[in-house]
């Protein structure tokens, strides 16, 4: 009967370690489909990051070059306007000297004097 009770728990035994195996071996599975999940996923979140640096670099880049746009069509409107003030303060100090001849001529004599005051000082 000994010998019975014997082959029982060697049975058992084979059997637990059987079953070990086959635990382990499953364990070991998930582990793998564990490891390559991860790795799918830090692929994508790598993938979507560089996407999402690609986007905000092409949207910045169209913002500065809007920003530039619109500076350089004011730049422009700006200097149309002074030119256009220019020409009509040139025109006002014309129409001005032909109505007034000897009032334009004493300006232009006290702008001379003053330029030559400023001229010695330097």
């Amino acid at each position: 009967m000994d010998h019975i009770k014997q082959q029982g728990s060697s049975n058992a035994a084979k059997d637990a370690g059987r079953a070990g195996e086959a635990d382990l071996g499953a364990l070991r599975e998930d582990l793998n489909n564990l490891k390559e999940t991860v790795a799918n996923l830090v692929s994508k979140a790598t993938g979507n990051a560089a996407k999402s640096v690609r986007e905000m670099t092409s949207d910045m880049t169209e913002h500065v070059s809007s920003m530039a746009g619109d500076l350089a069509e004011k730049g422009s409107s700006a200097a149309s306007a002074a030119t256009n003030q220019a020409k009509t303060f040139a025109a006002e100090f014309e129409s001005m000297a032909r109505r007034n001849p000897l009032g334009a001529l004493a300006g232009a004599l006290f702008v001379g004097i003053l330029i030559g005051m400023l001229g010695r000082r330097s």
